[in-house]
């Protein structure tokens, strides 16, 4: 089951399908042009596509972490032996209210043995000319304070010649299980030249990217630009430090190659696990942090954060289509 929302405009028209399972985005047109093609099969998702990831994204090496002293462990959902991209993703969301150009979906985390906290996770929509915005939210429901992450996996299609831009100077190191190792290296060691297009065809990436330039509102920005000349810019604000950019050959919806341009609160260990860094090589350790309310200012490299009971944690994106 999914819910519409749109915008009817003079010279726009534009609506997205944002589904109850993952609450994501299922499909965004605007201006009669399929930003994000429509994901056929309702229910399943493909790949994660454009779900949203909670209580961590990426990946729990063995489904363990611990906290204060206590470990938690789940089950795996990764091939390789990890716990992937959270507990909501294959959740049922419900509508917690609409209007008809916006929409919140809301689901409770609760009692797993992994995460046995209580946490409200909202994901808002809200569509304007040529603009998806999302913003995520948890709640703390609990006495304690508690460790979050969160992120969103949106893909979009992309031909060889259709071009990446990020300011992304620097991406981390993964093992050979996909485990990052919290080294970084510079992103022309990926094909990648910060602020500059780079062709997706000669491109095979799926990478954490970092030390993202900000705007004047603290946003950071990818874009996408098509053959056509028509582009996509997706950004995401501050409380979103790390970028993760997958490309995807035979993608199931796409009729041909799709990426995921994930913005991401935390990466290199998603539950505030510290990871040591090799000898020599640059490293940025999980900082937890407290986090009331407002998130504008949180710095670039923060990682998971720690919410009191009744405070909130949310991150910002935007989809926009000049």
């Amino acid at each position: 089951m999914s819910v519409r929302i749109a915008y009817d405009g003079e010279d726009c028209a534009a609506f997205a399908e944002l589904g109850l399972v993952g609450g994501g985005i299922r499909q965004y047109v605007c201006c009669d042009r399929a930003v994000i093609p429509l994901d056929t099969v309702e229910g399943r998702r493909d790949w994660y596509s454009g779900t949203t990831l909670a209580p961590w994204p990426n990946r729990l090496a063995g489904g363990a972490w611990t906290a204060e002293g206590v470990q938690y462990e789940g089950e795996c959902n990764d091939p390789r032996g990890h716990a992937l991209h959270g507990l909501v993703y294959n959740a049922e969301f419900h509508v917690a209210s609409q209007t008809p150009s916006s929409v919140t979906l809301a689901y409770e985390l609760g009692d797993h043995p992994i995460y046995p906290f209580s946490v409200r996770i909202e994901v808002s929509y809200a569509i304007t000319r040529c603009a998806l915005t999302s913003t995520v939210t948890a709640t703390n429901r609990c006495d304690e304070r508690v460790p979050i992450a969160l992120g969103v996996h949106p893909y979009f299609p992309f031909a060889d010649d259709t071009a990446i831009t990020t300011s992304a100077t620097h991406y981390f190191k993964s093992g050979a299980n996909l485990i990052p190792t919290g080294d970084l290296l510079p992103v022309s060691d990926i094909g990648i030249t910060p602020n500059a297009a780079t062709a997706l065809g000669a491109l095979s990436l799926d990478n954490c990217l970092t030390d993202l330039d900000r705007d004047s509102d603290g946003r950071a920005h990818t874009l996408l630009t098509y053959a056509d000349g028509t582009t996509t810019d997706i950004w995401q604000d501050a409380a979103l430090a790390y970028t993760q950019v997958f490309t995807k050959r035979d993608f199931p919806w796409a009729a041909g190659s799709a990426g995921a341009v994930e913005q991401l609160t935390a990466f290199t260990r998603p539950l505030g696990i510290t990871v040591e860094a090799a000898d020599g090589a640059r490293h940025v350790p999980q900082r937890v942090g407290s986090l009331v309310a407002e998130v504008g200012g949180v710095r670039q490299g923060a990682g998971t954060h720690r919410i009191q009971h009744d405070h909130a944690h949310a991150a910002h994106m935007a989809i926009l289509v000049p």
